[in-house]
């Protein structure tokens, strides 16, 4: 909990609560349908989910921005 001092307790207090109310939605799923199988899935699906995106290096960041922005004008 953020201590009621800060500005935006409230708000914050709120998103942290509904983050933790998630976590706890999503264990309670597993619980019930856990196995090894639905692991290997979820994790098969997390690991090709990370393989679309290619990390950019800044030059290649930058690169692509003048690109981009070269293409509007």
């Amino acid at each position: 909990m953020v201590s009621s001092a800060h500005p935006n307790a409230t708000l914050l207090n709120k998103t942290i609560t509904e983050a933790y109310l998630k976590v706890q939605k999503a264990v309670i799923e597993l619980e019930s349908e856990l196995s090894f199988d639905s692991l290997k899935e979820c994790l098969l699906e997390k690991q090709s989910t990370q393989s679309k995106f290619k990390p950019l290096t800044v030059k290649m960041f930058a690169d692509q921005l003048v690109e981009d922005m070269l293409s509007v004008n």
